[in-house]
């Protein structure tokens, strides 16, 4: 069974809101098209056709093959809905991709999965390695960013583990087959191939770990994520600066002319490849943002104070041509926005919006407070990797449901909104509500409506 699950993303009473309305079965046909007339049926129904400024996805199923046609049906539809990447997943795609093609990169993690495998299994190994390395191997998750654990342990404990493989390789009371496993891994581990990728990938894979946890955690600021991208990028490019030192230092036969050897080149060429494909990766999935989120980019508003964002303001209003009849206002706004001191020391869209709010500006700078809002609306990722995870649990808990399609999904909405319901619940009126609503349903056996 394939479900759909629809969820709306506003502000509410100063508060970005992520609601779930409703999750509908479709399993029966899961072209875009039909995945299409769903999402048209709940617009119609709540009557959003004018107020749709982004959409964005959570789930491979619905951003591979077919399902990739999706977003440009609905733009076409509705020019204002823009596409938006679900950040984090799209970072873990990214980084698949960038090594992928690179079958040096594609051994090296195969083999570095290969040893956290070989001590998890047998209980004997994972105390041995314990003992020599004060360390154990962490569990691989499906999501590439987590080998940064893993690659962290191996360039940290190198030495030790290197120790610890050679007494198991030599070792007369372990079988057969686990010592020459050791061997294997030892004669890898000691290669220059292998140490040279574990130094390149222990300077990138930190810093794509905490770009990961940071997108995780900051969905409420698209823009302030888009800079993100911008100095892991930039991190990278260190890197790449860096590959030539990394050759040095690892290299067991230097060249006392002091000219790179015919295998140094080949290390360098392979190192920049690396980092290239990485940024380039990253560039074609990331500069799909429209560059009219730097007109609220708090960290230029020195610069736009000098020089007003003309570009991106042109941009911003032909994406959202609702913004062309108040673009004099929006406009002086905003150059007042850029003048006040007090803004520009927010880092965050959220906390400019908070900044607003609390000191009364809300009210003066009306147009760029609905800016501000339609920001806010727009979503940077989704859910956490561990929301998800407890999600995917309750749907599945649905599924199992015999009731009818329309049932379960209340239950979902009651279960999912629990906190809503219960702020609702200490209405006075809300239980009056309810008996009004069940009484009046017109296929009852009996009335309930006594006069």
């Amino acid at each position: 069974m394939y479900y759909f699950f629809f969820f709306f993303r506003y502000v509410a009473q100063n508060e970005v809101v992520e609601r779930f309305i409703r999750f509908e079965n479709v399993s029966v046909d899961r072209t875009a098209q039909a995945l299409f007339n769903h999402i048209e049926r709940i617009l119609n129904e709540f009557e959003l056709q004018t107020k749709l400024i982004c959409q964005t996805y959570d789930g491979a199923a619905v951003m591979s093959g077919e399902h990739d046609q999706l977003q440009k049906l609905l733009q076409e539809k509705y020019p204002t809905a823009m596409f938006v990447h679900c950040y984090a997943h799209e970072l873990n795609l990214v980084l698949q991709q960038s090594v992928n093609n690179i079958t040096a990169c594609k051994v090296f993690y195969s083999t570095c999965s290969g040893f956290a495998a070989f001590f998890s299994r047998a209980a004997s190994r994972s105390v041995a390695l314990t003992n020599y390395a004060n360390k154990k191997f962490p569990t691989i998750g499906t999501r590439w960013v987590y080998n940064a654990r893993l690659i962290k342990v191996l360039e940290e404990q190198h030495v030790e583990l290197k120790a610890l493989l050679e007494d198991m390789s030599n070792s007369t009371i372990l079988d057969r087959e686990t010592s020459a496993t050791a061997k294997g891994f030892l004669n890898f581990i000691s290669e220059q191939e292998f140490r040279f990728l574990l130094r390149i990938f222990a300077q990138i894979m930190p810093r794509a770990e905490i770009l990961f946890e940071t997108l995780q955690k900051t969905s409420k600021d698209v823009a302030f994520c888009s800079r993100q991208v911008d100095q892991f990028l930039n991190d990278v490019e260190k890197v790449r600066e860096a590959v030539s030192s990394i050759w040095e230092e690892i290299n067991d036969h230097p060249d006392d002319t002091g000219e790179l050897t015919e295998r140094g080149k080949r290390y360098r060429a392979l190192g920049y490849q690396i980092c290239d494909n990485i940024s380039q990766r990253i560039r074609e999935r990331f500069n799909s943002l429209p560059d009219f989120f730097d007109l609220l980019n708090v960290e230029k508003f020195k610069s736009h104070k000098k020089l007003f964002p003309h570009q991106s303001f042109y941009n911003l209003l032909k994406q959202y041509p609702m913004f062309k009849s108040i673009k004099s206002d929006l406009k002086l706004e905003l150059e007042c926005l850029y003048a006040d001191p007090d803004c520009g020391k927010e880092k965050k869209v959220q906390d400019l919006y908070s900044y607003l709010k609390t000191s009364g500006l809300a009210q003066i700078w009306t147009e760029v407070s609905k800016l501000v809002e339609l920001f806010l609306c727009i979503p940077a990722t989704s859910v956490g990797v561990e929301r998800s995870c407890s999600a995917l649990k309750r749907i599945q808990t649905f599924q199992r449901n015999k009731q009818s399609q329309d049932r379960k999904s209340e239950i979902g909405l009651l279960t999912i909104e629990k906190k809503l319901l219960t702020q609702i619940q200490k209405k006075a009126s809300f239980h009056d509500s309810v008996i009004d609503i069940f009484k009046n349903q017109k296929e009852r056996r009996f009335h309930l409506d006594f006069k």
